[in-house]
């Protein structure tokens, strides 16, 4: 059941919203907040899945409670939808996106755009969700065999054969001591031949560089990195790889945890996908709305323009010289007030009349 936080200082505002939530997404949870300090605090203690933030505030404005939630490590991880039927320019906007909100509603909020986003956002919160249970999954596995093989002082083939994950046990050099059977199935390689080889000798050419000084600073103090791998067939696996240095029979040497993270590569892929899709509609929903400040000014003046023409025709003779520049003025200015009302009903999202326009193809018809 998705958690959501609303957090706005009008106490009407969070009844409507909490009742088109309601209405909208049945079984969700929705919490409120009637300031910026509360909401922060609601949002730590509580986690919600996602947060419905109003921009104009009294005290701490939508702006700065969002900048503290980026900060704060405990919620800078939950998605923020920033609402406002004040700040809603190009400017307020890109502000808003740069200090971390997923997205940008003007109000009224249309309920179809509204769910749309929180259900993106609910998205995104579940594969950062999941990305970061792997990541502490991992490093507590790593920590755990260290231990145990420090404290125990056993052979390395206690390495975990019936852990998910690839486990290499090499010295100060780099070669390998001791491999288990995840390594050998992902790999390729046999434990003979992973015994003859160095760590740099799994990885891509273009890191072999990068191998020597990562290793140094693995036997000074551990590491957690993501690189690329490959397989005895040379196939390429995004890895991450958790490291600690640990002394096996007097001599220093690392144990290390190698994860394949394909998935949670397709997952990221899918999230940054998410958010730009996001990003473009927010672009698109500002460019509506420029246009359609700018033509409904320039409607105004085309009216003027019309009917000026229209009162100077009336008092010109057939004949006159004039006449037929007035005529020209008033048919520009028909053309141009056909291009306004097209930009003004792209800003609206309004549902164009639909004609024929070419009666000799049959069923063709285009928005006008």
């Amino acid at each position: 059941m998705p958690k959501i936080l609303a957090i706005d200082d009008r106490k009407d505002n969070l009844l409507a919203l909490t009742a088109l939530l309601a209405n909208l997404m049945p079984g969700c949870s929705v919490t409120t907040a009637q300031s910026g300090m509360e909401g922060i605090e609601k949002a730590r203690g509580e986690s919600p899945d996602v947060i419905l933030l109003d921009v104009q505030m009294p005290g701490m404005d939508g702006f700065e409670t969002c900048r503290r939630l980026m900060q704060d490590e405990s919620t800078r991880h939950i998605p923020v939808i920033m609402i406002t039927a004040v700040r809603t320019d190009l400017n307020s906007r890109v502000n808003g996106m740069e200090i971390g909100a997923n997205a940008y509603l003007a109000k009224p909020i249309d309920p179809a755009e509204l769910i749309s986003q929180l259900k993106v956002a609910l998205r995104i919160k579940q594969a950062e969700d999941a990305l970061r249970q792997q990541r502490d999954s991992l490093e507590r596995l790593v920590e755990e065999r260290t231990r145990s093989l420090r404290d125990s002082g056993e052979h390395m083939r206690a390495i975990a054969d019936a852990s998910p994950d690839a486990d290499f046990v090499y010295d100060a050099d780099g070669r390998f001591l001791e491999v288990n059977s995840i390594a050998v199935e992902r790999y390729g390689y046999s434990r003979e031949e992973f015994l003859g080889m160095r760590v740099r000798d799994l990885c891509a050419p273009e890191l072999f560089d990068q191998v020597e000084d990562r290793l140094r600073k693995t036997l000074a103090e551990g590491s957690r990195i993501e690189c690329r791998h490959r397989d005895k067939d040379g196939r390429e696996i995004p890895v991450e790889i958790a490291a600690r240095p640990f002394i096996l029979q007097g001599r220093p040497c690392v144990f290390a945890s190698v994860r394949d993270i394909t998935e949670r590569k397709r997952a990221e892929q899918e999230k940054a996908t998410l958010q730009e899709q996001l990003r473009q509609s927010q672009k698109v929903e500002a460019i509506g709305q420029l246009a359609g400040g700018i033509a409904h000014d320039f409607n105004n003046l085309l009216t003027i323009i019309q009917g000026n023409a229209q009162l100077s025709l009336m008092d010109l003779q057939e004949g006159d010289p004039l006449r037929a520049n007035i005529e020209e003025i008033r048919e520009a200015s028909k053309r141009a007030a056909d291009l306004t009302r097209q930009l003004l009903a792209f800003s609206r999202k309004q549902i164009l009349e639909m004609r024929v326009l070419d009666s000799y193809t049959k069923g063709l018809r285009i928005c006008l």
